[in-house]
């Protein structure tokens, strides 16, 4: 996240599906604190908690529709999400990020792949 100027929208796409619960991503959230926005936040859009989100904005998405599907893969990109960045692990597991474009799914880093 350091390489990343202050404030961007951030979303993983790093899945664990041996694990019941995929703690990887609550991973962003930790990793943005001060530093970047985890879009795909579930929290706001909930309301069981102290910061809601009731309307679109530019720090989280609103609804949990969109949450669910970003954190799943299935989110299709909009302009109004850009610039979004998000984390991935290539084939080597290595770490990474790459923006993401509108129009595109967002899509996931299954842990088969490294």
């Amino acid at each position: 996240m350091s390489q990343l100027p202050p404030g961007q929208r951030v979303v993983s796409a790093i899945d664990d599906p041996t694990l019941r619960i995929n703690a990887l991503t609550h991973m962003i959230d930790r990793a943005c604190v001060g530093r970047c926005y985890s879009y795909a936040n579930y929290e706001p859009s909930t309301a069981q908690f102290r910061i809601r989100a009731v309307a679109e904005n530019p720090i989280v998405v609103s609804t949990y529709r969109d949450s669910s599907n970003l954190q799943d893969g299935s989110y299709v990109v909009r302009q109004s999400d850009l610039p979004l960045y998000q984390v991935v692990i290539d084939t080597a597991g290595h770490m990474g990020i790459r923006m993401l474009t509108a129009g595109a799914q967002s899509g996931l880093t299954n842990r088969k792949v490294w």
